[in-house]
């Protein structure tokens, strides 16, 4: 019994970090859409943009690297 509910837990887990990643990947897919599109036609870049940059350069670099980071220390 005790297998089953833990063999349960580990589903709704990863059914839950699935999701989270999710989310995660379409709200980076859209703010790299943006700032394609902006550089692509050739518009005024304003403030949303820059800030757009900068989110991503966290988003896809800092936050992975420590996530990675965080792996690999733990026991």
């Amino acid at each position: 019994m005790k297998s089953l509910l833990m063999t349960g837990l580990h589903l709704v887990a990863a059914v839950l970090i699935t999701i989270i990643m999710g989310i995660y990947a379409g709200i980076n897919a859209i703010m790299i859409t943006r700032v394609l599109n902006d550089w692509r036609l050739d518009t005024y870049m304003g403030v949303d943009t820059g800030l757009h940059i900068l989110l991503l350069l966290v988003m896809l670099v800092y936050i992975p690297a420590w996530a990675f980071a965080k792996m690999v220390k733990s026991p």
